[in-house]
């Protein structure tokens, strides 16, 4: 037996001669796992350091308004909106801008000098 295995048996041990009155309670709904001898097990929540910021190109946009005016069954544009991560308000904002023509404003730009003409 390793050093590691000895010293959670050491500690089940330990456990066993707590009272159960005095144990803590194991949280099953709050994301905790039973562990060893009882233990609960908290998993890691570690915060990844950059997120990643979605960038829906005007193409993208104009596919999704399409399906959702395509939606004629009542909860088709509910489901379509929980399929793709969006919200409601998305795809009012682009429903608007479609309406004014500026959807195309929207699609990516070139960065750095522009180009000359001539």
């Amino acid at each position: 037996m390793d050093k590691k295995e000895s010293m959670l048996v050491d500690v089940s041990k330990r456990l066993e001669e707590i009272p159960v009155a005095l144990r803590a309670p194991s949280i099953s709904s709050s994301g905790r796992t039973e562990g060893l001898a009882g233990l609960s097990v908290v998993p890691d929540s570690e915060v990844s350091g950059k997120t990643v910021r979605h960038r829906l190109t005007a193409e993208y946009k104009r596919r999704i308004l399409r399906e959702a005016g395509a939606c004629k069954e009542q909860g088709r544009v509910g489901a379509l909106l929980r399929r793709e991560g969006l919200y409601s308000s998305n795809l009012i904002t682009w429903q608007r801008q479609a309406e004014r023509g500026t959807l195309e404003a929207l699609s990516p730009k070139k960065r750095g000098p522009k180009e000359m003409i001539g």
